[in-house]
C-alpha cells in the first residue's frame, strides 16, 4: 500500500476534495470533485473509510494515502465497469488499505483525543459482526428476489396443463391422419389384387380386405408417426 514518504524531513502533503481532483487530472486521473467527493460519502456512509478533518476549518483533508484509494476506486471502476458502486468495493478497500482506513466507529474513538487512540477489541469484533450481518442480509434478499422473478417467468400449474392437453391433442390428430392415410394407401393396393370367394359368383373378400388393411396400417403407423 502507497504512504506518504518515508523521508521524516519531508511533509505529509494534504489537498483538499477540490484540490485533490486537480492534483488527479494532472497524474492522468479525470475524477470530477463531485464524483470524488461521493466516494468518500459512500466510503463514510458504509464504515469502510473517513477522511480527516482541518484542525481550523473543520475541512475534510486528503492525504497521499487517500489518493491512493481514490486511485484504486478509478481502476477497478475502469476495469470492471463504472457501475460497480464503492459498496461493493469497500471489502477489497479495507483489504488493500488495512493499515490505514479508519472505519466512522472507530473514527469517533480517535477524535476524542490520544486518550483514546486503543481501541476497545470488542468494539471492532461487534463492527465486524454487524458488517457481516448487513452483507449477508443483502445477498439473502438478493437471492430471494432473483428466485421470485425466476419463479415469475414460469408458467403456472394451469398453464402448464393446458399447454400439455394442447400437445396431447395435436398428436392424436395426428395419428388420426396418418391412420386414415394409410387407410388409403391399404385400400389402393388391395384393389389392385383383391381377393375373392365364391364358386359361381365371385365376390370380394371383405373380412380379408379388412385385415389386410389394419394389418397395413399397423405396420407402418410407427414409421408415419415419426415423419
Amino acid at each position: 500500500m502507497v504512504m506518504n514518504s518515508s523521508d521524516p524531513n519531508l511533509k505529509p502533503r494534504h489537498w483538499t476534495i477540490g484540490k485533490a481532483a486537480d492534483y488527479l487530472e494532472e497524474q492522468g486521473y479525470r475524477i470530477p470533485v463531485t464524483t470524488l467527493r461521493h466516494w468518500f460519502n459512500e466510503l463514510e456512509k458504509n464504515n469502510v473509510h473517513v477522511l480527516t478533518k482541518s484542525s481550523n476549518r473543520n475541512e475534510r483533508i486528503l492525504t497521499e494515502s487517500d489518493l491512493e484509494i481514490a486511485k484504486f476506486i478509478y481502476q477497478q471502476k475502469e476495469a470492471y465497469g463504472f457501475q460497480m458502486n464503492v459498496k461493493a468495493l469497500g471489502a477489497l478497500i479495507t483489504e488493500k488499505f488495512a493499515d490505514y482506513v479508519t472505519p466512522g466507529i472507530l473514527k469517533q474513538d480517535l477524535d476524542h483525543g490520544p486518550g483514546n487512540f486503543l481501541i476497545d477489541e470488542q468494539k471492532i469484533r461487534d463492527y465486524l459482526a454487524e458488517q457481516i450481518k448487513i452483507e449477508v442480509s443483502a445477498i439473502k434478499k438478493q437471492l430471494e428476489e432473483e428466485h421470485k422473478e425466476r419463479l415469475a417467468l414460469m408458467p403456472s400449474r394451469e398453464e402448464q396443463e393446458e399447454r400439455l392437453r394442447a400437445i396431447a391433442t395435436s398428436l392424436q390428430l395426428q395419428e388420426i391422419r396418418k391412420r386414415k392415410e394409410l387407410r388409403r394407401r391399404a385400400e389402393d393396393l388391395w384393389n389392385k389384387n383383391p381377393a375373392k370367394i365364391g364358386i359361381l359368383f365371385k365376390r370380394e373378400d371383405l373380412a380379408k380386405k379388412a385385415e389386410f388393411i389394419k394389418a397395413y396400417e399397423d405396420e407402418h403407423i410407427e414409421d408415419e408417426l415419426k415423419t
